[in-house]
């Protein structure tokens, strides 16, 4: 799917894959509007760039939840 049309709602899982010669952050997107079962592997730094105001907010990451902090991932346990 991508992010062509669709706003991100949560992240419900982070895993780090390699991009090129580089580690990098893939998160799994539930897009607002479809059901849990369309989210999709999108990689964190596109999605940072596209959404923005999506990544000040907190986003629930299992049983934690994943604040964005000066550009890297933080997964706290509430």
């Amino acid at each position: 799917m991508s992010f062509k049309k669709a706003e991100p709602e949560a992240i419900l899982d982070r895993k780090m894959v390699k991009r090129g010669r580089v580690a990098t952050t893939k998160v799994l997107i539930k897009w607002k509007g479809l059901p849990v079962e369309h989210a999709t592997w999108e990689f964190y730094y596109d999605l940072l760039k596209k959404f923005p105001s999506f990544f000040r907010t907190r986003m629930y990451l299992g049983g934690g939840v994943l604040l964005h902090h000066l550009g890297s991932l933080t997964c706290a346990k509430e």
